[in-house]
């Protein structure tokens, strides 16, 4: 029998709690975002830094990038993940071209030198564009867990990144002057092979005038005051849609952007982190490019957000169907000696699945 115990609904209680919240959140400008890297010089948050954004038809093409994965294996010294990557070209809210990337990434740990480094190998599904195998120390300070080894699955989002920079990269040939792409997240790299896969697509897209920008759907960002970036630009905004600029100087050789925060649609409850690649920043109308992505923006599962991302999003994503499915075929062709703890059918999990 299930145990159920006082969840505290008593409307007082409730109230304190809520009044403590409150009391948490100054929403006030004169703050500023404290990013946690180096390199960065923050501006002071004005409300006179709020610039209007007016949704805008174009012949423009926009390309969306997005990436989905599902872990097939995993143990603490091995783990398997298939990893697709989608690209996708809109030009006035129709989908003029799409391609999918897929491959199966083996990570896997060994020791070297007396100390563990995962190691990765690359298995593509056809003619697929894939990152090259990467290795990274399991102690790297940019992926462990607190003072926990780094999980192995984080081998296969830094794949998983590198394989959508190239699709960016690859997509440049299929759009012209004056067209953009935007990546799902930020530009912002951690490694030297990240570095290297986006700096081939700066170059690329540099060469034939196309802008490069990324949109984050979510951002830990924090101001000096504890604040959450986002939720002090929203109530400090304007109703309408708007972006937000300037928000830092960025001098950082591993995120080369210029940052904003934008709101694409006046009934959004959502604020988002935008960039566009420093070198490119001033030599485009900001408010025109987030016009194009707003008159993109009015989807009703999420107005605000890109249509074009969302899509990307949902055909990126690997079902739970197909999951099971890849598992299984997979399973089949393992020794039996593989036990729950190679194969990820973890307490845990069991657990779970049993409530």
């Amino acid at each position: 029998m299930r145990a159920y115990f006082s969840l505290g609904m008593d409307t007082d209680f409730l109230k304190k709690i809520a009044d403590a919240v409150s009391d948490r959140v100054n929403l006030k400008e004169g703050d500023h975002i404290d990013f946690p890297g180096k390199g960065y010089r923050p501006s002071i948050i004005r409300k006179g830094n709020f610039h209007p954004v007016h949704a805008e038809s174009s012949l423009k093409r926009v390309c969306f990038v997005d990436g989905g994965e599902t872990c097939l294996i995993r143990s603490p010294g091995l783990s398997l993940h298939f990893i697709r990557t989608l690209g996708m070209i809109m030009e006035k809210k129709k989908t003029v071209y799409s391609e999918a990337s897929e491959f199966y990434a083996l990570a896997w740990a060994e020791s070297r030198e007396d100390r563990i480094y995962y190691r990765s190998r690359i298995f593509p599904v056809g003619k697929s564009i894939v990152p090259g195998a990467i290795g990274v120390y399991s102690l790297d300070s940019r992926i462990r867990q607190g003072n926990d080894r780094a999980s192995i699955t984080e081998v296969s989002g830094i794949l998983r990144r590198i394989s959508e920079l190239k699709m960016a990269a690859r997509l440049v040939d299929k759009l012209s002057e004056g067209d953009s792409i935007v990546l799902d997240g930020t530009l912002e790299t951690r490694f030297t092979s990240e570095q290297k896969a986006i700096r081939g697509l700066y170059e690329k897209a540099a060469e034939s005038n196309v802008l490069v920008t990324a949109l984050a759907k979510s951002t830990t960002l924090l101001t000096k005051n504890g604040i959450s970036a986002t939720t002090l630009l929203k109530s400090l905004g304007p109703e309408d849609a708007w972006y937000y600029h300037p928000v830092a100087e960025i001098d950082n050789d591993m995120h080369e952007a210029a940052i904003y925060f934008t709101k694409l649609h006046k009934k959004s409850g959502h604020v988002f982190r935008f960039e566009i690649y420093k070198e490119q920043a001033g030599l485009v109308d900001v408010g025109r490019v987030l016009g194009l992505l707003a008159s993109g923006s009015k989807d009703l599962l999420l107005p605000g957000y890109p249509y074009g991302l969302i899509r990307a999003d949902r055909l990126a994503r690997v079902s739970e169907n197909e999951k099971e499915y890849l598992k299984t075929k997979l399973l089949s062709r393992l020794p039996k000696s593989f036990g729950p703890d190679v194969i990820g059918d973890s307490v845990h999990n069991t657990l779970d699945s049993a409530y």
